[in-house]
């Protein structure tokens, strides 16, 4: 384990709030929402909606949904904004429903949903937003959950990688298999951690800002509005108070600046950096478990643990001024 030389806390770094106890208007500054989104508008326009009811100068979402597809859809606000990105290289999941032409049987749609797990090539669609070239997704699970009585509705679940088009396996089903078949219902689930038990209608985050602003009730607002460190799921490091300020300019993290005060946090460090590459993104944290700034380790985990001195994280997002 590398050596840690004691240095003179910064003391501008003492009151630092853990991310739960900030008030209301620091949540705005530095939260996300996740919204359920209805079928009809489009992501763009869901979040254009949550800018005007919390009265935000700036929103963003992680992941678009096409307008007919309901779900979770993260949407940061103000200076979460910059974090979005970290949040949409995930594993999403669906339930959806696709309809054949003709009646199928439950043998034949476990084939066509085998033919279309683990590694496979897709072209996004016409519409989407990206550019239209073969892509190598995966599939980690495609699951029959039932077929309709008409024998040609077929509701499924199925995790995949971001950037993975479900319209488009449908379709590619329906190509290999000579059968035709169409998406007529898909909803996200999940997308990471984050899962639709978390997710809030419009209606819900309306009614909560109205109430906190008319009646100061802050209950139905706070749980709504999450603190963005909370809900990053990239790995975390803990660093010394002493390096907080430089790393709110901007500055690298050097091998001292590694937490090393208790072993409780040693542990969760040395467990966290171990399995770590070099080129790998981790969220750097106090120990009030308040993100600081987004990194790319320079070094492998495991050398990080043996170093004395030297750069290990260059920063990628600064979230804290």
């Amino acid at each position: 384990m590398y050596d840690h030389k004691e240095e003179i806390s910064d003391k501008s770094t003492e009151n630092r709030k853990k991310p739960e106890n900030r008030t209301i208007d620091e949540l705005m500054s530095k939260g996300i929402i996740i919204v359920d989104k209805p079928p009809g508008p489009t992501s763009h326009e869901v979040t254009t909606w949550v800018k005007k009811i919390l009265h935000c100068n700036k929103t963003g979402h992680a992941g678009t949904l096409d307008p007919l597809v309901t779900g979770v859809l993260p949407v940061g606000l103000n200076k979460s904004t910059i974090l979005l990105p970290y949040l949409t290289e995930k594993e999403k999941e669906y339930v959806g429903v696709m309809r054949f032409g003709r009646e199928i049987d439950e043998n034949e749609v476990k084939e066509f949903f085998s033919a279309f797990t683990g590694l496979i090539e897709q072209m996004p669609p016409r519409k989407s937003a990206v550019k239209r070239r073969l892509r190598k997704r995966h599939v980690y699970k495609f699951d029959l959950l039932e077929i309709n009585d008409n024998k040609k509705d077929v509701l499924f679940d199925v995790s995949c990688e971001a950037g993975t088009y479900i319209r488009a396996l449908v379709r590619d089903i329906a190509e290999r298999f000579n059968i035709p078949a169409r998406l007529i219902e898909l909803r996200r689930i999940r997308v990471g951690h984050i899962t639709e038990d978390m997710a809030h209608n419009l209606q819900e985050v309306q009614d909560a800002y109205i109430i906190w602003k008319e009646k100061g009730e802050e209950k139905y607002i706070r749980q709504i509005i999450k603190p963005i460190d909370t809900m990053l799921s990239i790995p975390k490091v803990y660093v010394n108070e002493n390096v907080i300020h430089s790393l709110t300019h901007g500055s690298p993290l050097f091998a001292p600046g590694i937490h090393l005060r208790d072993d409780e946090i040693m542990n969760i460090n040395h467990n966290t950096l171990i399995g770590l590459e070099a080129g790998d993104i981790v969220g750097i944290y106090t120990i009030n478990n308040e993100l600081i700034m987004v990194g790319e380790l320079t070094v492998s985990g495991r050398e990080i643990l043996e170093m004395k001195k030297g750069l290990i994280i260059k920063p990628k997002r600064v979230f804290v001024n």
